[in-house]
């Protein structure tokens, strides 16, 4: 006899998948305005940034939220979340040095749907 699948293993895993999805369509739709991916899914000891970006003289630390609203993916990036990308930034940029003369932004895009994308360009600012 089987077990019957954990519900909370699902919730899980559609979530995950979710995710994926939202950070696929958004490298999808940043390419096709220009930008260059440098890295996707950027880990350290620190933290991790979804993506990278890099358009001109800018580059775009992009964190990818996929919500039921708009609203709900804006308030999804807590002030920790937040300094946890911008010290993963700043060890990025430390190990790039090819890239020091770039300015930096803190992008967020938001995915509410299966197609439904909004992109907050410099959505904060570090202290």
């Amino acid at each position: 006899m089987s077990k019957p699948p954990d519900p909370s293993k699902e919730k899980k895993k559609r979530a995950w998948r979710r995710g994926r999805w939202a950070e696929y369509l958004a490298r999808i739709v940043l390419i096709a305005l220009g930008h260059r991916i440098l890295a996707c899914n950027y880990k350290t000891k620190v933290g991790e940034i979804d993506l990278i970006t890099l358009k001109r003289n800018r580059i775009g630390f992009v964190e990818v939220k996929a919500r039921n609203t708009r609203h709900e993916a804006a308030e999804a990036i807590s002030s920790y979340q937040q300094a946890r990308i911008e010290r993963t930034a700043e060890h990025f940029m430390a190990h790039k040095t090819h890239l020091q003369n770039c300015d930096m932004q803190f992008d967020v895009v938001m995915v509410t749907g299966p197609f439904t994308l909004y992109i907050l360009y410099d959505a904060w600012r570090p202290c």
